[in-house]
C-alpha cells in the first residue's frame, strides 16, 4: 500500500509546470498544517526511508555508467536482472512493493570489492607484459 508521502511525491512530479507545483505545494502545506507531531514524525520517517532508498537507486545506477551491468550485480545476490530492476525502481511485485535487503546489500558490495581487486590485478598484469 502506498503511503501519503509516496503518494505526494508522485503528484509533484505529475506537476508539468512550476505554476502548477506552486499551487500542489501551497496546497499540501494547508492540508499538513494541523497534523500531529506524530504523524509529523512518521512522515519524516518516511521521507527518510524513501531518500535512503533512492540513494541506493542512484549509487547502482551510477555503475552502469562506468560499464557495470544491472545483471552483474544481479549475479552477486543470485538473482536475475528483473529482479533487481523491481527491487530498484521500486515496482510493484505481486501487488506489493519490494526493496532490497540489508543482506543483498551487503552482498552486492562484497561482490563489487572482489571486482575491484580482480581489475586491479588485470591492470597491473597488463603492465608487467
Amino acid at each position: 500500500m502506498e503511503n501519503v508521502i509516496e503518494k505526494e511525491l508522485k503528484m509533484l512530479r505529475a506537476c508539468k509546470t512550476e505554476e502548477e507545483r506552486g499551487k500542489l505545494v501551497q496546497r499540501l502545506k494547508e492540508e499538513h498544517q494541523n497534523d500531529s507531531p506524530e504523524v509529523n514524525l512518521n512522515n519524516l520517517r518516511d521521507i527518510k526511508s524513501k531518500i535512503a532508498e533512492l540513494s541506493v537507486e542512484v549509487q547502482l545506477l551510477e555503475l552502469q555508467n562506468h560499464g557495470i551491468s544491472l545483471t552483474h550485480l544481479a549475479n552477486y545476490i543470485g538473482k536475475s536482472r528483473a529482479y533487481l530492476s523491481q527491487r530498484l525502481h521500486g515496482h510493484s511485485v505481486n501487488g506489493k512493493q519490494y526493496s532490497l535487503t540489508r543482506n543483498e546489500l551487503e552482498k552486492i558490495a562484497t561482490g563489487l570489492k572482489e571486482t575491484g581487486t580482480k581489475l586491479q590485478e588485470l591492470s597491473a598484469s597488463l603492465l608487467s607484459v
